[in-house]
């Protein structure tokens, strides 16, 4: 399975000390230069994402056909815009961005696209973590991540809480 990621999923859960889920149930997760340049902005990330890369969690790879990253880049922040064109060059399977503008901008390219909830949804369903409330509470807490209150409460049905 290919999987792309944008900086947003590593960041909400390194901050709740579960970044083991994104390899735990996706495998290798890839992400573009301009993910890794976000993500090495702050030392705990740095060191964190240097960890996963050399235990082959974590692949970095470069854009080679720019043309749409350039016109992606016009509405969508860098990191996006970048991991958007490399699921597309690569044809992912899959992949993980919060953003609703990035969101929507991969879905009308054909990309099937997983956010931070989602991957919440599948580890509870998976029995990797015990609550998805407790969770989402200390993601908001940590980094004020926010998500609308209809949307919580139809995952919390779909994991049964």
């Amino acid at each position: 399975m290919i999987v792309v990621s944008d900086t947003s999923p590593y960041i909400a859960l390194l901050n709740i000390n579960l970044i083991y889920l994104l390899y735990t149930i996706f495998g290798k997760v890839i992400i573009p230069q301009s993910v890794k340049e976000e993500l090495f902005e702050n030392i705990y990330t740095r060191k964190s994402i240097l960890d996963l890369i050399e235990k082959e969690h974590l692949q970095i790879l470069d854009l080679k056909d720019k043309i749409l990253y350039h016109s992606l880049i016009q509405y969508l922040d860098s990191g996006e815009s970048e991991a958007i064109a490399l699921a597309i060059e690569l044809n992912a399977d899959l992949i993980l961005i919060d953003e609703k503008k990035g969101r929507i901008t991969a879905e009308k390219n054909g990309l099937k696209v997983i956010g931070t909830l989602g991957i919440l949804i599948e580890a509870k369903n998976r029995k990797l973590i015990s609550s998805l409330s407790n969770c989402l509470e200390e993601l908001k807490n940590k980094i004020g991540f926010r998500l609308e209150e209809d949307l919580i409460q139809k995952a919390k049905l779909i994991v049964g809480e």
